[in-house]
């Protein structure tokens, strides 16, 4: 091989390996880099204590997040969500769990510490008699009575005692809880959550026994010093 071409082959092989380097480089300069794991974010939930449960649910779903009620007092039905109210809220992951309470339930119902029962409505009957109308306004009601008589009759029923809700009596003459008072003594009997306007009735069982009285004390749970 005479030096002519071993200046052109030598040249050849020059200009292969610098596109080969060029190649080399260009492929590494045009690569995607990797890009990094993404972070899921998290959402944050609005605070929605103290809000109408209506508008509670529906800012929380335009959020995001699923929602679930409980009733914090009692397991009471949930139908109108703007007469209830939030009072606690927890959130895990994407759903928001709401605690609820009536927005007229009074505030000690929660913790009865807090509360003490009050005297509502008194009334003393000395035979089958009718009182006046009072009103409740919520909460626990209970009713206590003492009943005296002068000599009763073995086996026969001493009294009646009738707690009257006005307007099922109005709308359609039930009855709404009657007492019946065996003998002669004193006792209470649990009204449950009460509100609204209500009235007692009295009734002597035993018509040839004297001196018979009645005292009825309705009282309704209240917050101490409200």
């Amino acid at each position: 091989m005479d030096a002519l071409h071993r200046i052109a082959l030598a040249a050849c092989v020059a200009a292969v390996l610098l596109l080969t380097a060029t190649g080399c480089v260009n492929s590494s300069v045009g690569a995607e880099e990797p890009s990094p794991a993404s972070t899921p974010t998290s959402i944050e939930a609005p605070d929605t204590i103290g809000q109408p449960l209506d508008e509670a649910s529906a800012a929380l779903t335009a959020a995001g997040f699923t929602v679930e009620v409980a009733d914090v007092r009692e397991n009471r039905s949930i139908w109108n969500r703007s007469n209830w109210v939030v009072v606690t809220q927890d959130v895990s992951g994407q759903t928001a769990t709401l605690g609820v309470e009536k927005a007229d339930d009074p505030a000690c119902w929660e913790k009865a510490t807090k509360c003490e029962w009050v005297q509502a409505f008194e009334f003393d009957a000395t035979g089958n008699a009718e009182s006046e109308q009072f009103t409740l306004d919520g909460g626990p009601a209970r009713l206590t009575y003492t009943v005296t008589a002068g000599s009763p009759s073995e086996g026969k029923r001493t009294a009646d005692i009738y707690f009257q809700d006005l307007a099922k009596h109005t709308e359609s003459s039930s009855i709404d809880t009657i007492i019946y008072v065996d003998r002669p003594g004193s006792g209470s009997e649990d009204l449950g959550h009460r509100k609204g306007t209500y009235f007692l009735m009295t009734s002597i069982r035993e018509f040839d026994v004297a001196d018979v009285a009645i005292h009825v004390l309705v009282e309704q749970m209240r917050p101490i010093g409200g």
